[in-house]
């Protein structure tokens, strides 16, 4: 009987596709089957392109783990002959696993042929010392060759972080251009435009889906590296993404990006060198962290409308049970409507309904004129800020000086403590600039006054787009400024419990308030 003879090729990148490295691989297999009076099976011609063996990812998850697979249950008869270019084509592991994974295909009985050094394996080869030994040094030195060539690259990335080089590895972000690898980075003029344009509607209360709606349906330029057939159009991961990539303020961080350390996060492995002005940056870190405090307040609440009516929507509660408040549609009027405590539409709550529209003015007031009056922390934040940045610098410089003695070859515990104890510091001290400049962003530029509640008023019931975007606009800057409202509506209250505020309000909403005109003086007791 005849034996079934089938081929395997592989290489590591997908630029090599474009070259004769698979018609080269195959058509040896066939001229050394051919050679023989044998016939390769066309039906099993195993490939993996742009797939690595020195990772191990073709024998995880390439055609080489279905064929190990087939082998061990059997699919494949013992004594079929699996021909391949040289031994690194199989794998360039480290010997640990690179010999188990010879010894395992061909105890299964499958007959291994390299066409470089024209060696035929089979089962009986494990007995012969000579020939094993041969199989180990090739399986070595395919190792060894990936190793080196690992090791040229890193060098070439840490040569460019030591001297501060802005020339990158891979992609940019999509909304920068230069000339050639040498040349500065600049700002693409349509897609940078676009890319602020996003942010600028995310710090107003935009989420990412009507964003990516309202830049398709507006036909913006997709701000990637795709060609244009690829780039069919914005998503709302994409937008999410733009909005909290560090790259739009400029920064660009060192990574790991090997297989082991792509496993852990889709984008590698930090190597917790940040360096800031890398690239142009393409919006301000006012706009950068407005956001940033904006997405962190973000998340939809359940059962808000999709005309954002309900400016309290993810803030007000039932002052009684604590339960949350919904808002009852009007259908005459499909906007105005009642608000009305969850629990009490399953008999858990006695409290009653209350117009939307008794509630909204009196209350809208009276939050503008108490946080215009008692919120004013900026001056302290920014004082914070200052000095936290200057511990920082004394942080990184105390980190410099101890990193240049350990390179000198001091490295005493003591010295290793101390830069791990620098290192925890750093992060703690990170960690609250970033709080500060989210809470300094949100706040710069609010109008907590009653020209907030008569801007509002007009389109508090309007059905339009502009009047959704105000509405939610107004949620975004209620949610940062309050913690909670509890409505308490048989007495026709309101407590309002403002962030970093011990202050609580009470509001009374009469049904009088409705139609009367809401005092602003200074002696208003309510």
């Amino acid at each position: 009987m005849q034996a079934k003879v089938i081929s395997y090729t592989r290489f590591s990148t997908l630029a090599q596709a474009k070259g004769q490295s698979l018609r080269r691989q195959e058509e040896k297999a066939e001229t050394w089957a051919v050679a023989r009076g044998l016939k390769l099976d066309e039906s099993l011609r195993l490939r993996d392109l742009g797939v690595s063996a020195w990772s191990g990812a073709n024998v995880e998850t390439g055609a080489l783990a279905v064929l190990l697979k087939m082998a061990k249950e059997r699919e494949i008869e013992p004594g079929t002959i699996l021909v391949i270019e040289a031994m690194d084509r199989l794998t360039r592991q480290c010997l640990e696993d690179s010999i188990p994974l010879f010894i395992d295909l061909l105890k299964s009985g499958i007959e291994l042929v390299t066409l470089q050094d024209n060696q035929h394996y089979t089962k009986e080869s494990l007995k012969d010392l000579a020939k094993f030994i041969t199989a180990i040094i090739l399986l070595s030195g395919g190792n060894r060759e990936s190793e080196i060539k690992s090791e040229r690259v890193r060098d070439a990335y840490e040569s460019h972080r030591k001297r501060g080089s802005a020339q990158i590895f891979g992609s940019a972000p999509g909304w920068l251009i230069r000339d050639d690898k040498f040349s500065p980075w600049r700002l693409h003029p349509e897609k940078s435009k676009v890319v602020r344009k996003a942010f600028e509607l995310m710090a107003e209360g935009w989420g990412s889906v009507e964003i990516a709606k309202k830049a398709n349906a507006e036909g913006w330029i997709v701000p990637t590296r795709l060609g244009e057939k690829r780039a069919k159009g914005w998503t709302a991961s994409m937008a999410s993404k733009i909005v909290r990539s560090r790259s739009a303020i400029g920064e660009h961080e060192h990574r790991n990006r090997t297989r082991e350390a792509n496993k852990k996060n889709w984008h590698g492995e930090s190597r917790g060198v940040v360096v800031k002005n890398y690239y142009p940056a393409v919006v301000d870190e006012e706009l950068f962290y407005k956001v940033q405090a904006a997405i962190d307040r973000r998340h939809k609440p359940e059962g808000r409308d999709q005309w954002y009516f309900n400016i309290w929507s993810g803030l007000i509660c039932c002052g009684k049970c604590g339960g949350g408040v919904w808002r009852k549609t009007d259908f005459a009027t499909k906007t105005l409507g009642q608000l009305r405590c969850r629990n009490s539409a399953a008999s858990l709550c006695d409290e009653p309904s209350i117009s939307i529209k008794q509630v909204d003015a009196p209350l809208l007031f009276h939050i503008a004129q108490f946080a215009s009056a008692q919120l004013s922390d900026m001056d302290t934040n920014l004082a914070k800020l200052d000095a936290d940045s200057s511990r920082l610098a004394e942080v990184d410089a105390a980190a410099a000086n101890l990193a240049e003695v350990i390179a000198k070859g001091v490295n005493l515990p003591a010295l290793v403590e101390k830069a791990s104890a620098l290192s925890i510091q750093r992060a703690k001290i990170t960690s609250e600039i970033e709080r500060l400049r989210k809470l300094i962003a949100e706040h710069s530029g609010s109008m907590f006054d009653s020209s907030f509640a008569e801007t509002l008023l007009p389109v508090l019931y309007e059905r339009s787009e502009i009047a959704k975007e105000q509405r939610a606009k107004a949620n975004l800057v209620l949610r940062r400024l309050i913690d909670k409202v509890e409505l308490v509506a048989s007495e026709e209250s309101v407590f309002v419990t403002f962030k970093d505020s011990r202050a609580r309000l009470l509001v009374k909403v009469t049904k009088l308030s409705v139609d009367a005109p809401i005092r602003t003086s200074d002696d208003d007791d309510t």
